[in-house]
């Protein structure tokens, strides 16, 4: 337990919270530049069980914001390297690399096996999936996007606002969009957080507010989003 010593001091926390994130399991898909920090902040913080799915090989223009790889992971698969890493950050927390994109069953398969869905991917197309698969089977989901010095984060669950809710529905998926590794860091942190209180079942887990992140000026804006009466994910 020393370890987790200074969390373990935090009021929501506490010994009971430690032993909920002992127990919880979270899938994060993706293990690129959302996904280093939060598989590395939830192997930290001691979550028992984290699951990493990406079919993605390591490249080297990933290396200015995805820290989880280096130069020697270069044509390795993201979750077996994202994996190697996070399995020596506390020697605690059971890591398990699923070296492959998971969609239809498969994705439905793990979406039923954990506690929280983090989305760390730049396609709306999976996106759109992962979201419609956890509303489908009732799993929380954290998502985030980035472009350029710009960021955000929604949570989502059945009885709040999703991303289609929001107006996510044709919008084209831009290749390679410019971005810097810092503001990648700090949304992938946010995210990061955001799970540990929906796992700790924190009245504070931001379900159904927009939190918009300007790295520019270092402001952040929270927009609250409601459910559309006519979106396709909630009503699938």
């Amino acid at each position: 337990m020393e370890i987790f010593a200074r969390q373990i001091g935090i009021a929501e926390i506490g010994t009971e919270g430690q032993k909920r994130l002992a127990n919880s399991r979270v899938l994060v898909i993706g293990a690129g530049g959302l996904g280093a920090p939060v598989i590395t902040y939830l192997a930290g913080a001691g979550v028992g069980t984290i699951y990493i799915a990406d079919g993605d090989t390591v490249a080297l223009s990933n290396l200015n914001r995805q820290f989880v790889h280096t130069t020697n992971d270069i044509g390795r698969n993201k979750a077996t390297s994202a994996a190697e890493k996070a399995s020596v950050v506390n020697g605690v927390s059971r890591i398990i690399s699923l070296t492959r994109f998971l969609s239809g069953p498969s994705l439905h398969e793990y979406v039923e096996k954990v506690d929280c869905v983090v989305s760390c991917v730049d396609s709306y197309d999976v996106r759109r999936e992962v979201g419609r698969a956890c509303l489908r089977i009732g799993t929380p989901l954290v998502e985030a996007g980035v472009k350029d010095l710009y960021g955000w984060i929604l949570c989502v669950d059945r009885e709040h606002a999703c991303l289609e809710c929001a107006g996510l529905r044709d919008i084209v998926h831009l290749e390679r969009p410019a971005v810097l590794g810092a503001l990648v860091g700090m949304v992938g942190s946010a995210q990061a957080l955001e799970c540990i209180k929906i796992l700790l079942g924190s009245a504070n887990a931001n379900f159904g507010k927009l939190i918009n992140f300007d790295g520019r000026l270092m402001e952040v804006e929270s927009v609250s989003v409601e459910i559309d009466p006519a979106c396709k994910a909630h009503n699938s």
